[in-house]
């Protein structure tokens, strides 16, 4: 949690899922948005596209063990 609250700003946005350990990010100074992935894949400008894109991209070009 430590360095999550370093390296997301008081007034920034944490976009995650709603798995449950994510809850302990509505306790912070930041606004902090949900999306249930099953039932409603996208909301406004709340969606997974982005990050799964990165890990896709950062599974092909990193060595593996990382």
């Amino acid at each position: 949690m430590l360095l999550i609250t370093r390296k997301i700003a008081p007034d920034g946005v944490a976009y995650t899922g709603c798995y449950r350990s994510y809850n302990l990010l509505d306790v912070n100074h930041f606004y902090h948005e949900q999306v249930n992935h099953p039932t409603l894949f996208a909301q406004g400008k709340n969606h997974i596209n982005g990050i799964e894109n990165f890990w896709n991209q950062a599974r092909r070009v990193l060595p593996d063990g990382l």
